[in-house]
C-alpha cells in the first residue's frame, strides 16, 4: 500500500582547485509504502520505482518478504474471486 512521498535536502561542501569553499545541496525524493504481506512500512527511493507503481493499486512487498509467494497467495485468492479452477485435469465444455 503506497503511504506518502517524502523529500530530505542534504547539505555539502566541496573545496575548489583554487580553495574556495562551495556549499551545495541535493534533494532526495522518497515513497513509503506499507508491505501487503506483513503490514511492515519500508521506504524506497523515488528514482527506483516507476510513478504508476506509486499507486495503491499495485501490491507491494518489502525486501525482508518472498515477493514470489506473495504473488502465488495473491493469485489463489482472486481465482477464488473469480472462481477459477486450478486443476488441469476439469474439462468445461
Amino acid at each position: 500500500m503506497f503511504i506518502k512521498e517524502t523529500h530530505t535536502i542534504h547539505l555539502h561542501q566541496r573545496e575548489s582547485k583554487l580553495g574556495k569553499v562551495h556549499n551545495f545541496k541535493r534533494r532526495r525524493s522518497a515513497y513509503h509504502f506499507r508491505c501487503d504481506a506483513c503490514n511492515k512500512e519500508f521506504v524506497r527511493d523515488k528514482s527506483k520505482v516507476t510513478p504508476a507503481r506509486a499507486s495503491n493499486s499495485v501490491h507491494h512487498v518489502c525486501s525482508s518478504c518472498d515477493p514470489k509467494k506473495f504473488a502465488q497467495k495473491i493469485g489463489v485468492k482472486m481465482r477464488k474471486v473469480w472462481q477459477m479452477d486450478a486443476s488441469s485435469t476439469e474439462v468445461k465444455l
